[in-house]
């Protein structure tokens, strides 16, 4: 699947607005868009798709947060729209991708197009929330929650992966601990070696001389 660079479109949002567009989405393409939220931003979505008649093609919607984790994931997008509410857990760049899948092989498909329309509306009041506009809510405690718990997991392997690394390099160490006192007691007999030799030719040399 190929997301196509000049399908990537940027738009701030620092005020409470709307977005609103349709986009061709052919097949086995990606189209994203990033928006800038504040924390606390609600962002109401509703994302539909034109009939697909040969049930060959699958629209999915992915949203990710700041930190690339995955907010809100969906497939199946047709006519009756999917919608969803969300609340902006920090600032950042919030990146949507709608993707057309081909999910069985057909003659002809892969030139085939839907027509995707978006509507999104931003807001920073939460009395302004419309409960009858939600097929789905993202309980933005629940995200924070599966994000640190993520993180934790990831410390825990990083932690394990140390751990591992530790007993190797201490397994190391004693076996050069090893090396190191065998040679010491290596050199401290070639030591007392050489110098009772030496002391064996000394002793001969001066006995020889008749010195002592």
């Amino acid at each position: 699947m190929a997301i196509q660079p000049a399908a990537v479109l940027v738009i701030l949002c620092l005020f409470s607005s709307a977005l609103a567009f349709s986009y061709d989405l052919p097949m086995s393409t990606t189209f994203c868009f990033t928006e800038e939220l504040l924390k606390g931003t609600i962002v109401r979505s509703s994302f539909s798709a034109t009939l697909d008649p040969s049930y060959v093609m699958d629209i999915t919607v992915q949203i990710r947060g700041p930190d690339n984790d995955v907010i809100y994931s969906a497939d199946g997008i047709s006519v009756d729209p999917k919608r969803f509410l969300f609340t902006a857990a920090s600032d950042g760049d919030y990146q949507c991708c709608i993707s057309n899948r081909l999910v069985q092989s057909m003659r002809g498909a892969h030139d085939s197009v839907r027509r995707v329309t978006v509507d999104m509306k931003f807001d920073t009041d939460a009395d302004s929330e419309e409960p009858s506009f939600l097929d789905k809510q993202v309980n933005v405690y629940q995200w924070e929650f599966n994000r640190i718990g993520r993180t934790l997991q990831s410390i825990m392997k990083e932690f394990a992966a140390l751990k591992k690394s530790d007993a190797v390099m201490s397994a190391d160490a004693d076996t050069m601990k090893a090396r190191i006192r065998w040679f010491s007691v290596l050199v401290v007999f070639i030591l007392v070696g050489s110098g009772t030799m030496q002391a064996f030719v000394l002793s001969s040399f001066f006995k020889k001389k008749k010195i002592v």
